[in-house]
């Protein structure tokens, strides 16, 4: 099946609003959240969306899984240089990067996903120019009060964990690290609480490594 690229701006913004409200109930975009390398920002919408999603007019959740892997199907080297035409990549410490991936870090972490260790942001040429709309700071949720039974505790620590900047995340589990009796405990030693924090040093959580802490 052919696929048409997105034909103006206006095709990405509606492939990114579609993008953003197929997501909470289409499970096999949730496990791709940590394989999408190429972010696309629209300040319009303040969502952010994959390459080979954004870059294809009037795609859906079930177009792009049937297509994904298909020969001939989905390309991620096409749909790139055509969202070139209106993007460019953030410089890696810039304020409108550190935003953008902020957005992307909190979108995968609600379905217990983190960012590919190589994603890459970008946003429309004049916002980034102009500064259409200025970056601000993230939004960190005060973690909740542990009063759940220990069963729950795991689940309340995740939740807190997956509300914290990428910073702070970092410093947790370098935290969780040191405080550890010993450091050569095998992976599958670490309880459900650290699992996650610690995931942050290794690999995104789609490697096998991450899939044995669970």
């Amino acid at each position: 099946m052919a696929f048409q690229l997105a034909g103006d701006y206006n095709d990405v913004i509606q492939s990114i609003k579609r993008f953003n409200e197929e997501l909470p109930r289409s499970e096999g975009l949730q496990e791709l959240l940590g394989y999408f390398r190429a972010w696309y920002y629209s300040p319009e919408l303040d969502q952010v969306g994959p390459s080979k999603f954004a870059g294809y007019k009037g795609m859906n959740a079930a177009e792009y899984l049937a297509n994904n892997r298909e020969e001939g199907g989905l390309d991620g080297t096409s749909t790139e240089p055509e969202l070139a035409k209106w993007f460019d990549r953030l410089g890696d410490a810039s304020p409108e990067s550190l935003y953008v991936a902020g957005l992307v870090e909190r979108l995968v972490s609600r379905y217990e996903r983190w960012p590919n260790r190589a994603s890459r942001f970008n946003a429309p040429r004049l916002w980034k120019q102009a500064g259409i709309a200025k970056p601000r700071p993230l939004a960190v949720s005060p973690a909740p009060r542990l009063e759940a039974a220990p069963a729950d505790v795991a689940d309340v620590f995740h939740r807190a964990f997956g509300s914290l900047s990428l910073e702070e995340q970092r410093a947790v589990a370098e935290r969780l690290l040191a405080e550890r009796p010993s450091r050569d405990e095998p992976l599958t030693a670490l309880t459900s609480s650290e699992a996650p924090a610690l995931a942050e040093l290794w690999d995104n959580p789609a490697d096998a490594a991450y899939d044995q802490l669970q």
